[in-house]
């Protein structure tokens, strides 16, 4: 069973909550730190991580939260969701190839990087800048820029690259 639940990215220690939760029924994390052996707060921990992936949920009753196994026939469900979600992919790659993302990278001398500064800039494009270097993410290009004259200054032309860091920018600030 173990090597099953190692399949659904279940660690040692979550499958061996998530069976004693399946064994026992519904558990305070005290009565389940005790039935388990794991210790009670890595045992939350354990829990948050089971909770997040779907395999387990929880109830308050009172000032008492208590944690019960969802029904085995979730794992069905949980593959049949990533199936889904695989097929919806396939779909939009091959949609994708026939209008395929062109990403071209230019290194750009200083007159040339001013140009496509202040175009970006005008189109509202966001900004990041670390020690001397500058990250301006527009639309559809993404300009690297650098105050050391040994660093070259790079121009990315591509909408996939440009949504992928707007992505990125957003999760950091």
């Amino acid at each position: 069973m173990e090597t099953l639940l190692k399949q659904f990215g279940l660690s040692e220690k979550e499958s061996l909550v998530y069976k004693t939760l399946l064994q026992n029924g519904s558990m305070t994390v005290s009565e389940l730190a005790l039935k388990s052996g794991v210790i009670r707060t890595s045992c939350q921990e354990y829990l948050r991580s089971l909770l997040e992936k779907g395999f387990i949920n929880v109830g308050r009753v009172g000032k008492k939260y208590y944690y019960q196994s969802e029904d085995p026939d979730r794992f069905r469900q949980i593959v049949h969701e990533r199936l889904f979600v695989v097929d919806k992919l396939i779909e939009q790659m091959k949609q994708k190839d026939s209008k395929a993302d062109v990403w071209r990278i230019s290194v750009l001398d200083q007159n040339e990087k001013e140009k496509r500064r202040k175009k970006m800039e005008k189109q509202d494009a966001r900004s990041e800048s670390k020690k001397n270097a500058r990250v301006l993410i527009g639309v559809n290009e993404i300009l690297l820029t650098s105050d050391n004259d040994e660093n070259p200054n790079l121009y990315i032309e591509s909408s996939d690259i440009a949504q992928f860091h707007k992505f990125l920018f957003k999760k950091i600030h």
